[in-house]
């Protein structure tokens, strides 16, 4: 019975992400939500009479991305409801689970005549349909074994070198995804020749870099942080530096090359520096933490020095309150403020007029993930900060006032981030970029909490508790009996033995 108990709570985690995502797909797609009164034969009559647009290359990306839209949904569509029998057997399942895609296509174009700023097209219900399928031929290739590692993720089975090889695979699917945004692809010599006409070919690096310190500072210090958890995820799978060189140059020359064809993106050799540099940067990172033992954290080894626990204690209190300013330093920037109550209050007015993600809307939809990516990715490691914090304290009582002071602090912060910019002038205040900024931190917290128990559920209970010695074996029964290394001593003693295994020097446990 556990079992099916197990997988039928991963069954309703399933659902839950389908209705999450069904309202996402919804609400995305009648932003910015200004209605306008229309009569339904009107709605028909103009419906049916839809058009089909001619694309050009600047609305390749909007076809495909209406294409990428509809995968996942369809995706968790057949995970939730397809029987998990024979592939035969589930063909007309399939079939009628595509025609509810298909229905949710045509509800939400007609929906949209509704909403003027909105532009309704046939092509938006071919590609949706479109990317309704793949998302069904993807389970039906690989949505068992993706519904067998999330049923292994959740019982917190496996081993660490599975969590980051996935958490590695994860990462570099998303991150070479979000290099060939905003995906309008071509392969036609003209647009090529016209990307390279209008500069956005740089085969001389760090060329294409203009304007104050502080704007080519954050411009290569955002993209060398892109590319430090690739880095740091290889290292701590033991791989050696020279591969993880290696491995990060040929993954950045391979992205590089595919940008070449995405007609809006800059195809820059200078990434592949940088990709280098994050590298050895993330190696020695790493190292110099194991070094200090600051991935490793004091509450699982209960004879961890006071000393010890001090100085962690002190250097996560100077690491979040030096990222703070690091956000505040990234949204506040140029720093020009200007305490204009008239123009403030005429942008805080405008920010009250506006729904969630209407922001996101207007713009392409590369701009759109750009700033969406920003905010959370931004306050991700702050999350992840007090996550540590959590991860060091003893105390039930230290646990929940550290619950309590960082949610106060994030949501403080993000408040305050977002505020702030109502007296920088050509900066937009938005009640989203609060939400996302506190998703973030959430979801940065939940992220290491979950790798952390993960990590020490899959270690043997003496890894988990005992301390590294370097003179060998320490038992504790009725008598004390001290092991030298290499050396065997039977215990008589009716009372099992309490043992401090050697851990060996190699092994890097992370906080």
């Amino acid at each position: 019975m556990q079992p099916q108990t197990e997988y039928s709570s991963l069954q309703r985690w399933l659902l839950l992400a389908l209705l999450g995502y069904l309202t996402f797909v919804i609400y995305g797609s009648l932003v910015p939500w200004q209605f306008r009164p229309l009569s339904l034969n009107v709605a028909i009559d103009q419906f049916s009479n839809i058009r089909y647009l001619q694309l050009g290359i600047n609305s390749r990306a909007d076809w495909v991305a209406n294409i990428l839209l509809f995968i996942p949904f369809a995706f968790l569509l057949a995970a939730c409801f397809l029987p998990s029998r024979s592939k035969k057997s589930t063909v007309l399942p399939a079939l009628f689970l595509w025609i509810i895609c298909l229905a949710l296509a045509l509800a939400i174009e007609f929906t949209q005549l509704y909403f003027p700023q909105r532009t309704v097209s046939i092509n938006d219900i071919i590609a949706e349909s479109f990317g309704a399928l793949i998302g069904i031929m993807l389970f039906y290739v690989f949505g068992q074994r993706i519904l067998h590692y999330l049923h292994t993720v959740a019982l917190m089975q496996g081993s660490q070198r599975s969590l980051l090889k996935y958490l590695l695979m994860a990462y570099i699917a998303f991150f070479a995804l979000y290099n060939i945004l905003p995906l309008d692809l071509t392969i036609s010599p003209i647009e090529l020749y016209k990307k390279w006409r209008d500069g956005r070919i740089i085969l001389l690096p760090f060329s294409a870099y203009h304007g104050s310190f502080i704007e080519v500072f954050y411009a290569i210090f955002s993209d060398v942080l892109l590319w430090c958890p690739i880095a740091i995820l290889l290292y701590l799978q033991q791989h050696s530096r020279a591969s993880i060189y290696i491995k990060l140059i040929a993954l950045a020359c391979l992205i590089e090359f595919f940008q070449l064809f995405v007609y809006s993106r800059v195809t820059d050799l200078t990434d592949v520096i940088l990709a280098f540099f994050a590298a050895w940067l993330s190696c020695n990172f790493v190292s110099l933490l194991q070094h200090y033992q600051l991935i490793k954290l004091p509450s699982d080894n209960a004879e961890y020095s006071l000393s010890n626990r001090n100085k962690l204690s002190l250097w996560l209190a100077f690491s979040i309150a030096a990222y703070s300013l690091i956000i505040l330093l990234v949204f506040w920037y140029p720093y020009n403020f200007d305490f204009d109550w008239a123009q403030i209050n005429q942008k805080l007015m405008h920010s009250r007029n506006q729904v969630l993600l209407e922001s996101l809307y207007f713009g392409t939809e590369y701009r759109a993930i750009t700033a969406l990516l920003q905010k959370v990715l931004l306050f991700a490691p702050l999350g992840a900060l007090w996550a540590f914090s959590y991860n060091a304290a003893q105390q039930t009582w230290q646990k929940r006032l550290l619950l309590t002071v960082s949610s106060c602090y994030t949501i403080l912060l993000a408040f305050i981030t977002e505020a702030m910019q109502l007296a920088l002038p050509g900066k937009t205040v938005d009640l989203t970029d609060v939400l996302l900024a506190i998703i973030g931190a959430v979801s940065g917290f939940l992220l290491t909490r979950y790798c952390y128990r993960f990590w020490f559920n899959t270690l043997p209970e003496h890894a988990r508790t005992a301390p590294t010695t370097a003179a060998g074996l320490t038992a504790k029964s009725d008598s004390t009996i001290t092991v030298a290394a290499k050396q065997t001593v039977p215990l008589t003693t009716k009372e099992p033995a309490k043992t401090t295994a050697v851990i060996s020097t190699k092994r890097v446990i992370p906080a």
